[in-house]
């Protein structure tokens, strides 16, 4: 299946087209750093307001690539910040995902975490 697309079940013969994706967080960093400081952090040559290296810039790239792919794809990508108390289910399925053997790699794949 390509990108931007999830099989519907019964319901149609092909699959349906993603256009909207929305990431829920209960990380006011994440959300503030994607919708609010990026865009700066970038155009000021990855530093802060302080005069500091961002941290975690190889992870804000990778990001921006992911939603520049999403993008390319006519989807729209939106970040949601969530109280703390109506996260516990994600909290939940992120330990789940720790868990698991495989990781998402950066060029969109997965692999087997020892490897």
């Amino acid at each position: 299946m390509g990108g931007g697309q999830y099989p519907c079940g019964d319901k149609c013969a092909t699959p349906c087209r993603v256009k909207h994706v929305v990431l829920k967080t209960d990380s006011a960093y994440l959300v503030n750093g994607i919708t609010r400081n990026i865009n700066k952090w970038q155009d000021d040559g990855w530093t802060t307001a302080s005069n500091t290296a961002v941290k975690n810039q190889d992870l804000w790239k990778w990001l921006m690539e992911l939603i520049d792919q999403y993008d390319n794809m006519d989807v729209g990508v939106d970040f949601w910040l969530v109280p703390r108390q109506y996260n516990s289910e994600a909290d939940r399925l992120a330990a789940q995902g720790l868990q698991s053997s495989l990781i998402l790699t950066k060029e969109g794949g997965f692999k087997n975490r020892g490897s």
